[in-house]
């Protein structure tokens, strides 16, 4: 609900406007921007604002220019030239204020405010500014002599210590009491600090969340910088890390800061396993290749590296039993993986006894042709593959990039 004399802050462009007038029999509003130096009232439609503030577009923040001063800490010149322009505004803004929050009429008014109170069209146009910017109250209309001085030149104060004097220490600070506007503020910063590529930490997130929210913009010279208010004006980190981690979207953040694709392979809830797939020995098979970790040197000179050799594997998911391999210097290829399938098909016992290696039938049990073949998006394409399949009827199951935990099995077998 869009309520009046209260500061909203747009998320996106940091812009901070100030409603200076309700009509909720035309749901209409009028607001001004509160960062310039000279700000004219703009019409809106209630709707609209509200719309934005339900979508978190818009969200409430602290008044920058809320502040309690007693006429004893002022002195008579800043009372006189606040009194002389609160008398201007208690004239002219309730009984002209139609014809101010228009824009086709607001320039004529002010031009005739000029010519009765002689005194310049400038000057009544920041008197109305200041007004509406600053909280519409009789302080609101103060010359800001705590900026004067001169400029570039560093301030002497021997006497007297220069604002309000510190309660609490800084340490002590606790910070102020967290409401629904500012959990939403908390809410804002995350998502859109900490939920990003860019993988800020919860202290920098928290920092620009001060400057968003809980900063006053000043310009010096040329560049406009933003200050941090004071420490019993802003939520303390602590504050903020715990409602942090009480509303923490853990599948959210992993997500947002390093991607679907690393959620799925490294922190999604194992809800089965590759077994369910397979109902018995032979069904299914995994295939992968990797490079060695080894360098195979020439026969004839042994000070000549060849390079590292590729290992294939083929594993049966029912049983983890290895069920083809295969090492060559060539790349990981259709030639490679075709040798890889020829020796999960072959008589093992034949096949070791070219190595050199006696065994029985008994001890590796594995020459058949699977139902499914599971391998990634590399060997298992082209022509090749079609003439596996319509020869031989496998089903060939390439998984999608980077997930190597579709066929865990012979992922762990490989490496």
């Amino acid at each position: 609900m869009i309520s009046f004399n209260t500061v909203y802050q747009f998320v996106d462009g940091n812009n901070r406007i100030r409603i200076i007038h309700i009509a909720r029999e035309d749901d209409l509003c009028a607001y001004v921007n509160i960062e310039g130096t000279l700000s004219m009232p703009t019409i809106e439609m209630i709707p609209v604002l509200e719309k934005e503030y339900d979508n978190n577009s818009i969200v409430e923040v602290l008044d920058p220019y809320f502040k309690i001063k007693s006429d004893d800490h002022l002195s008579e010149i800043e009372i006189r030239k606040r009194d002389e322009a609160w008398q201007i505004i208690k004239k002219y803004w309730e009984s002209r204020k139609n014809d101010i929050l228009s824009k086709k009429t607001r320039m004529q008014v002010f031009l005739e405010i000029s010519e009765i109170e002689r005194i310049p069209l400038m000057t009544v146009r920041r008197i109305f500014s200041r007004f509406w910017q600053r909280g519409m109250t009789r302080n609101a209309l103060l010359p800001d002599y705590s900026n004067s001085g001169g400029k570039g030149k560093e301030k002497n104060v021997k006497e007297k210590k220069m604002g309000r004097h510190r309660i609490y220490s800084e340490d002590d600070s606790e910070g102020i009491v967290v409401t629904d506007a500012i959990k939403k503020h908390f809410e804002i910063a995350t998502n859109k600090y900490w939920r990003t590529s860019q993988k800020k930490s919860l202290r920098q997130v928290y920092r620009l969340m001060l400057a968003d929210f809980y900063s006053i913009t000043v310009r010096k010279n040329t560049e406009i910088e933003k200050i941090i208010r004071g420490s019993d004006s802003i939520p303390t980190f602590q504050q903020y890390y715990y409602w942090f981690k009480k509303n923490e979207n853990s599948t959210l953040d992993i997500k947002s800061r390093y991607g679907e694709k690393e959620f799925e392979l490294k922190h999604r809830p194992i809800l089965g396993s590759s077994t369910i797939e397979a109902p018995g020995p032979g069904f299914r098979f995994q295939i992968d290749a990797t490079t060695a970790d080894i360098y195979i040197v020439s026969e004839i000179d042994r000070s000549l590296v060849i390079g590292r050799p590729t290992v294939y594997i083929i594993i049966d998911v029912f049983s983890r039993m290895i069920t083809g391999v295969y090492a060559g210097l060539e790349s990981p290829s259709w030639n490679g993986a075709m040798m890889a399938l020829d020796s999960m098909v072959a008589d093992k016992v034949e096949l070791c006894k070219k190595y050199n290696i006696n065994i029985e039938l008994g001890d590796w049990p594995c020459s058949y042709v699977p139902e499914a073949i599971i391998a990634d998006r590399g060997e298992m394409e082209g022509y090749g593959v079609k003439n596996l399949i319509n020869n031989l009827n496998i089903t060939i199951e390439n998984t999608s990039p980077y997930r190597g935990d579709f066929k865990g099995y012979v992922k762990t077998s490989v490496m």
